[in-house]
């Protein structure tokens, strides 16, 4: 496995589309800075998108089933922003990997953010309550025109706390809870996705300070494989256990009984890559 530096020039942390072989990339730091990149998971390539200063939460976000559309949570308190007319802080729908807004949500709650994407055609936004009492003050904008007919936005049965909604998130991506005695005692909350084919599965600890683990169980043998520094990982549409470790995204085939055979998809360690200007169809339906 690749060695663990401390103090990486940047994270990632990924979204995968359940049904299409595509992901966004968020790659961030240094400090406030974060870059999307469109994954094309059948082929390991990537399509730079924007770039954003402030704070960008992708955890509290979601990405289409088919990975056409994306639900962000940002912030910038920088009065540059602020004399531009822009909120403070707020959802918003996009083409990833772009961030231009084809709906936005302000907000001035930092507790009731973000959103996901339910059935088909329905995107469920996270309001606070007094925002549905209150709806002249914080419906959406629509800086790309009314949204096409059959998509459809829900504000029922919510406001998600910010937990809430990832363990929801997560279940929908096949994701499930399971007790925390079947793992650590340094671990609270636990999830497991199984390998689609494998006898494998993959288990997430989420422990306290915001901390996050990710272990490979083997059923045969009960053998484990902990994926030591890793920052976000998931099994990915061709059913590759994928992850991202020090500003890089691997790929590795498991062993048995659990040795690691890692591969390196791309190194996201060099300066932000440039992009073309964001075309105009990001900033359309």
């Amino acid at each position: 496995m690749p060695t663990i530096h401390s103090g990486p020039v940047c994270r990632l942390f990924v979204l995968l589309a359940r049904d299409a072989p595509l992901g966004v990339v968020f790659r961030q730091g240094p400090r406030q800075l974060t870059q999307l990149f469109l994954w094309h998971t059948n082929t390991d390539t990537f399509e730079p998108g924007d770039r954003f200063v402030g704070n960008l939460s992708p955890e509290r976000g979601d990405l289409s089933p088919d990975g056409k559309l994306l639900i962000y949570v940002a912030a910038n308190y920088t009065m540059g922003h602020h004399n531009k007319g822009l909120p403070p802080r707020w959802t918003a729908l996009s083409k990833p990997p772009y961030l231009t807004p084809l709906a936005l949500w302000p907000n001035d709650e930092p507790y009731y953010l973000g959103g996901l994407f339910a059935a088909r055609g329905s995107i469920e936004i996270n309001l606070a309550p007094y925002a549905l009492e209150d709806w002249r003050e914080h419906k959406p904008s629509f800086p790309a025109g009314a949204p096409p007919e059959g998509l459809v936005f829900e504000y029922e049965n919510l406001p998600w706390t910010p937990s809430n909604q990832l363990f929801t998130r997560l279940m929908r991506s096949g994701w499930s809870q399971v007790p925390t005695r079947q793992q650590s005692e340094t671990v609270d909350i636990a999830f497991v996705k199984a390998h689609p084919t494998k006898p494998l599965s993959l288990v997430l600890g989420m422990g306290s300070g915001n901390s996050h683990t990710y272990t490979v169980h083997h059923e045969a043998g009960n053998a484990k494989t902990k994926l030591v520094g890793a920052v976000w990982a998931d099994w990915d549409q061709r059913g590759r256990l994928v992850y991202s470790l020090d500003g890089k995204l691997f790929t590795a085939e498991l062993d048995f009984p659990g040795k690691l055979q890692p591969s390196e998809i791309a190194d996201f360690t060099t300066t932000a890559r440039r992009r073309p200007p964001t075309p105009e169809s990001a900033s359309q339906w």
